[in-house]
């Protein structure tokens, strides 16, 4: 069980720190647009979600599971941080986060400590748009009732700037 201390600090921080993120918008009902980052607390006490870009590439690597490919995009996308502070049951979106039309590995901690991947899907590989699909997606890091993290990529029917590939 969560210290008391610990739930003073979290409520104490305030609703949200966001680094990395100038220029992003938020959204508070819809469908997120391709390329949003939304972070979701289910649970019923509060917490601050860390999420990180690690790498980035041209393509994916199914064998591993990472990106692989080198590509040059912007370095605010290169090194995407945010930290966002959650009270119970509440949700955030921002709108235009993952700009570039590449793969991302990103990783997710929870109360600015690591979960393994049996307490959660803490690491994930996103793409806005992914090439040869016809779907488009957005990022979800989202704490669950109970208390574990994870990263969903969600497909949303709101393409935004992405034009979604077309499967052959």
């Amino acid at each position: 069980m969560p210290s008391l201390n610990r739930r003073a600090f979290l409520t104490a921080v305030g609703v949200s720190a966001i680094g990395s993120f100038a220029g992003c918008a938020t959204v508070t009902n819809g469908d997120p647009p391709a390329g949003s980052l939304q972070f979701t607390n289910q649970d019923s006490l509060p917490h601050a979600i860390q999420l990180a870009v690690t790498d980035v590439g041209s393509d994916l690597d199914n064998e591993t599971g990472t990106v692989a490919g080198e590509i040059t995009i912007p370095a605010p996308q290169r090194n995407l941080t945010a930290t966002e502070q959650l009270p119970p049951e509440e949700s955030t979106t921002y709108t235009g986060v993952f700009t570039e039309s590449v793969w991302y590995a990103v990783e997710c901690t929870i109360d600015g400590q690591q979960t393994s991947d049996r307490d959660g899907m803490s690491q994930a590989i996103f793409h806005p748009a992914p090439p040869e699909r016809g779907y488009v997606n957005y990022l979800q890091a989202l704490v669950r009732d109970s208390g574990r993290v994870e990263l969903v990529v969600v497909t949303t029917e709101n393409t935004g700037r992405y034009t979604p590939a077309i499967s052959e």
